[in-house]
């Protein structure tokens, strides 16, 4: 081996990695056999993220994935090699024999909508893991689109970097929200951005705003009157394709919103922490500018005096809905308590706004919606009482 050059495969490593027709790759494993394998990888290494790693990295199992490995005198080696996981940058995968970092490979990687995508790579890494097994670090030569190979995650994304250095963002957003509250809570977790932040309260006042630059929008699907979904659908008509991340204490009624066949969306459940609201935000400008950003962001409190007044105005706003019978209002702050109860220290509370959402929602009878609304006040004053107790 010592004699080989970085940036080829020796011709006793390509004869070693030649499987036959029958193999699904050179480490003959496949289905339940390589998923044990994997799962035992993964098992040992489960762990927080890592300090220096850029892109955040995603199961990749495929039993087969081709490669060609440049060989001595300017031939190629195809392989087919079991894949681990994949990220924005790079791919990992087993192979049953040794190969030089730096050597040159090209990769064929299969999408989730059928189809393949070519990018060539050089290998970052092979590790000895057990007998002939090796484990290789593929780095492509530019990054992919991580949404052409794996299948969204629940909250409708697929997110490429392990963590967001809030510095680093920088740009115009456009946030359409009716909660002072929630506008206050986000403007404290981007207080280490550059990000110039201009919020409208309604769909008419965002309207009003489209004609400016912005590089991303952050919308409340509920708005005082209308949805959200209706400013950003105005916005693509009028020719703007600018990011939208779309937040909401009801994940389930956005996401079965028809919004979600419109390109550039994203969706954030409230309640969300600053972690997430800059992970959302670093995948748009960040990501998407193949920039990367890997230092730590801060905490998710809130000054002390920026939570007993709201909550005061929002528990007195609930008890006079509830007392004058306006069901819609009555909706509207239980979905904010839901929402962003948990910020104002209010996780009792919070918790009560989650089934009097699913009361008021769903199909139950008056009697048992009067019953959550009427817990729902208690448990509000209870923590009010707390919280102004803290306040001294």
């Amino acid at each position: 081996m010592a004699g080989n050059r970085p940036g080829r495969v020796s011709i006793t490593q390509a004869r070693a990695g030649v499987s036959s027709v029958d193999r699904p790759n050179t480490i003959g494993l496949a289905g339940r056999d390589l998923a044990a394998v994997l799962d035992a990888f993964d098992s040992a290494e489960s762990g927080g993220v890592s300090p220096r790693r850029e892109f955040i990295r995603w199961p990749f199992r495929h039993a087969g994935i081709p490669v060609s490995f440049a060989h001595p005198g300017g031939s190629l080696v195809s392989l087919k090699l079991a894949g681990r996981n994949i990220s924005k940058g790079g791919l990992s995968v087993l192979h049953n024999a040794f190969v030089h970092p730096g050597t040159e490979c090209t990769v064929q990687l299969p999408k989730t909508q059928g189809g393949t995508l070519e990018r060539s790579a050089i290998v970052s890494r092979c590790i000895h893991r057990r007998g002939t097994l090796h484990e290789l670090g593929l780095r492509f030569s530019t990054p992919i689109r991580l949404r052409d190979f794996i299948s969204a995650s629940t909250r409708g994304d697929v997110n490429s970097l392990e963590r967001v250095d809030p510095s680093r963002l920088r740009g115009r957003m456009l946030y359409a929200e009716d909660n002072p509250l929630d506008a206050k809570i986000v403007a404290h977790f981007l207080r280490d951005s550059s990000i110039s932040m201009v919020v409208v309260g309604t769909v008419e006042g965002g309207l009003q705003r489209l004609s400016e630059q912005f590089d991303v929008m952050l919308i409340d699907w509920r708005l005082a009157g209308g949805k959200g979904t209706d400013l950003l659908m105005a916005a693509r008509d009028q020719g703007m394709m600018t990011p939208a991340i779309f937040v909401s204490a009801d994940p389930g009624g956005l996401s079965a919103d028809p919004v979600w066949k419109v390109p550039g969306v994203r969706m954030l459940p409230k309640p969300f922490t600053q972690a997430q609201l800059l992970q959302d935000l670093g995948e748009v400008l960040l990501a998407e500018n193949r920039e990367t950003a890997t230092l730590p962001v801060g905490q998710d409190t809130l000054p002390g005096n920026l939570t007993a007044e709201y909550a005061k105005d929002l528990v007195q706003s609930l008890e006079k809905s509830v007392a004058d019978q306006t069901r819609d209002r009555t909706v509207e702050l239980c979905y904010q308590l839901r929402g962003c109860g948990a910020m104002l220290g209010m996780k009792t509370a919070a918790g009560v706004a989650d089934r009097a959402c699913a009361a008021m929602g769903g199909n139950a009878s008056s009697k048992d919606e009067q019953g959550v609304l009427r817990e729902l006040i208690s448990a509000c004053r209870k923590d009010l009482d707390r919280l102004q107790d803290r306040q001294g």
